[in-house]
């Protein structure tokens, strides 16, 4: 990666394409190298398997002239006798296939690893596969893992299929748009089904992206293995999938799956994260927009009825009371009816905000029933009276969160 201060003195091949023509594009004929790169131009009548090299030399005020050789590889139409085929398939949290998914919600790259010489339909996974991944940084994000600083755990979300094994399973993600060097081997031979792992991913803007599959090239120790055979899979007789998402604007409000009154994300539930859901609801009700048109992401479905309500303020309140008043009076006196117009019944006191100037702070990450909040149905009699119930609890909660924090 270019770093600041950091100047490009070289851009050049080093080896050229077999089956095609590679030239760098001087983009704005400016000769200013960092703007530039490289175009590769098929023959007419190749296809198949092509790479070639260029060599990256740059100036650096820290480490001095610093000289790369990157090696490209790409395929041009089908692969011609392929062995091994990586094959890509978005899923829901399921396992189920789609082909979109709502902003800040949690999908997952099915990644399969099919031997495709066995003789056999392809229903058996490779013994050993590796790969990179490649992915838009400006629409997918890796989801974070702590792995308490244990190089040996991914600390990206991962599942791993079961015939392949943990202890071997390698991949880094320490720069977005790349998970490098990506795989892992079976315990024995043989394995059943083609699964290799599943990287789960969130959408961070509308749109449609692609994700791509490239050659590992850490050899011998990422190198493809099929079964019963020690000589490793050469890159052009492997198929690298590329898979497009579209990833839509929240046409519902989400619900955190760990933790739901932790409305932004940050692994703490305050008052801020009732203040988020107030400042929406107004937002709402001044522009008539279904949806934020910001770039960040909030989980503003708190109880998960699928809408935006007073009563996802509430409970954030009510989250915080728990954890500050274990013993006296709860901070919600009155009555909750949860339905599709999630309901507020009329007895609302001052007192529901009075506790949060201790400004406590919840760490969890847990969607344990036993967290949420019990709410009894109100008398639905009083519906006549619920447009201005609403209008009192907003003032009342933005009134008391608002000063809190300013």
């Amino acid at each position: 990666l270019i770093g600041p201060g950091d100047v490009i003195t070289e851009l050049r091949i080093k080896e050229a394409a077999q089956g095609g023509t590679v030239t760098r594009v001087d983009v704005g004929l400016d000769g200013n190298l960092a703007n530039d790169y490289f175009s590769y131009r098929p023959g007419l009548t190749f296809s198949g398997f092509d790479q070639f090299s260029y060599i990256l030399t740059v100036e650096s005020p820290t480490f001095g002239t610093v000289r790369s050789i990157a090696d490209v590889t790409l395929t041009v139409g089908a692969v011609e006798d392929p062995l091994v085929n990586f094959d890509f398939t978005f899923v829901n949290e399921a396992g189920n296939p789609i082909t979109s998914v709502p902003v800040g919600q949690r999908f997952g790259l099915r990644i399969d690893a099919i031997d495709l010489n066995s003789g056999r339909p392809p229903s058996e996974a490779v013994f050993a596969g590796f790969l990179d991944i490649l992915y838009n940084r400006n629409f997918l994000s890796t989801i974070p893992v702590d792995n308490g600083g244990n190089p040996d755990v991914f600390d990206f979300d991962v599942e791993f299929d079961p015939q392949f094994l943990l202890d071997p399973a390698v991949g880094i993600n320490n720069r977005p748009g790349l998970i490098d060097e990506f795989g892992s081997n079976q315990g024995n031979l043989g394995g059943s089904g083609t699964t290799l792992a599943t990287i789960y991913f969130r959408g961070l803007r509308s749109g449609t992206t692609i994700v791509s599959g490239s050659p590992a090239d850490r050899f011998p120790f990422q190198d493809t293995l099929l079964d019963e055979d020690d000589n490793p899979v050469p890159i052009e007789n492997i198929q690298y999938d590329a898979e497009v998402i579209t990833i839509t604007g929240s046409a519902e409000p989400l619900q955190n799956p760990t933790l739901p009154a932790d409305v932004n994300d940050d692994n703490l539930v305050t008052a801020i994260d009732a203040l988020i859901v107030i400042n929406e609801m107004a937002r709402r009700e001044a522009s008539g927009e279904a949806a934020s048109t910001s770039d960040q992401q909030y989980y503003l479905d708190v109880n998960g009825d699928g809408y935006i309500s007073a009563v996802d303020a509430l409970q954030v309140i009510n989250r915080l009371n728990e954890q500050t008043q274990p013993s006296s009076e709860p901070l919600v006196v009155a009555p909750v009816q949860q339905s599709s117009g999630a309901v507020v019944a009329s007895s609302i006191t001052d007192v529901l905000a009075s506790d949060l100037a201790s400004e406590a702070k919840v760490i969890g990450s847990s969607n344990d029933p036993a967290n949420a909040i019990d709410l009894p149905m109100a008398d639905t009699s009083a519906s006549a009276d619920h447009d201005s119930d609403d209008d009192d609890l907003l003032s009342l909660l933005a009134d008391d969160v608002a000063n809190q924090w300013s």
